[in-house]
C-alpha cells in the first residue's frame, strides 16, 4: 500500500508526547490545518529535511490555527537530540511501534501530510522535493491569507529531489 494521498480522511490515531500524554493526531490541528511530518532520526533525508520543515513551522506555525507536528519513529530522548542537532523546534509525538506509520501507509520517511481542520488529507509527499515544499508553503500561505515564504530557494545548495 502506498502512503495516503489527497482526498482521503486521515486515520484516527493516538500517540504520546514527550510527557507521556496521549494525543489524537486529528485533535492536534486545533481547528486549523496540520502538517504532520513522519520521520526517523537515523534517516539521512530526514536529517537533511528537518531545517526545511522548521522553516515552515517558523513561517506559519500558530498562525490561524496552522500547526507543524513531527511524528517521530524514535524515543523522546533520541528525538530531542535530533531536534537540537538540526535546529528544529516544532512539537513531536512518538510512533515507536510504527502502528500510526502503517495506518498512514508509509514505506519511506520523511513523509508529510497536510490535513484540514476536519482531518482530510489535502496533500502528501515523501522524501525531499524543493518544488513540492515551495508549493506546500504557497498552499498554507494562501489558506492563511499571508505572503508565501520560499522554503527552498533555487540557490540554497539543496538538490531538487532527495528520495526518502
Amino acid at each position: 500500500m502506498a502512503f495516503l494521498e489527497a482526498g482521503v480522511a486521515a486515520p484516527e490515531v493516538t500517540l504520546e508526547d514527550a510527557d507521556g500524554k496521549t494525543l489524537s493526531l486529528a485533535d492536534q490541528a486545533n481547528g486549523g490545518w496540520l502538517l504532520a511530518v513522519f520521520y526517523k532520526v537515523g534517516c539521512g533525508t530526514c536529517k537533511f529535511s528537518a531545517p526545511y520543515f522548521e522553516k515552515i513551522h517558523q513561517a506559519y506555525g500558530g498562525n490561524g490555527g496552522f500547526r507543524v507536528l513531527g511524528v517521530s519513529q524514535d524515543t523522546p530522548e533520541d528525538t530531542q537530540a535530533f531536534m537540537d542537532e538540526h535546529g528544529a523546534s516544532f512539537p513531536n509525538v512518538y510512533d515507536t511501534t510504527h502502528w500510526a506509520s502503517a495506518d498512514f501507509g508509509l514505506t519511506n520517511v520523511p513523509t508529510w501530510f497536510l490535513m484540514d481542520e476536519g482531518g482530510g488529507i489535502l496533500d502528501s509527499n515523501t522524501g525531499f522535493c524543493r518544488t513540492d515544499l515551495n508549493e506546500l508553503s504557497e498552499t498554507i500561505a494562501g489558506h492563511l491569507g499571508e505572503e508565501a515564504v520560499v522554503i527552498s530557494p533555487g540557490d540554497d545548495g539543496a538538490p531538487e529531489l532527495k528520495p526518502g
